[in-house]
């Protein structure tokens, strides 16, 4: 199984947004495409997304905590196109809508091959100084290998300036 990464910004009236996500695998290579096709469309033409005038530093965030694993295989609570585990788990995303500090320099999107061996502060530190952002998630597939990951790592990190 291999992960789907996906890092777009459009410039859409005077704003540019961006869609930053990880799909796994485990439904396929048509689901992931399938995502990366429309997922962004889909998000924009929801009547209430362009309802908030000031939209300046606000981010939408899937919010997955600690998350036992779903019939010993799938540490998640959303899934699109698993058709054997829909009855454990929704394909309803949580989303919240938090305003982000001026002080926030980044966000580390990332699955189990790095999060299985690393705290968020930990990846956090581990990056605070790195400027590229090529480097920034070199550096944190670098430290989860050198932390004994046996996972498919995938990481976006998207950088603020």
């Amino acid at each position: 199984m291999e992960d789907y990464i996906v890092a777009e910004k459009r410039q859409i009236n005077g704003n540019e947004l961006g869609l930053y996500a990880i799909f796994d695998g485990h439904s396929g290579k048509q689901v992931a495409e399938y995502l990366h096709s429309h997922l962004f469309d889909n998000i924009l033409q929801k009547p209430d997304f362009w309802t908030n005038p000031k939209r300046q530093r606000w981010i939408c965030v899937q919010t997955f905590r600690s998350v036992p694993r779903v019939d010993g295989q799938l540490a998640m609570a959303r899934a699109i196109g698993d058709e054997k585990l829909k009855e454990h788990i929704t394909s309803e995303p949580d989303v919240a809508i938090v305003m982000m500090d001026t002080d926030v320099k980044f966000i580390i999107l990332a699955d189990d091959g790095l999060w299985n061996v690393m705290s968020n502060q930990e990846a956090a530190d581990c990056i605070r100084e790195l400027r590229d952002g090529q480097e920034t998630y070199e550096e944190l597939i670098k430290e989860a290998l050198s932390r004994g990951s046996h996972e498919d790592i995938s990481c976006v990190v998207v950088a603020f300036h």
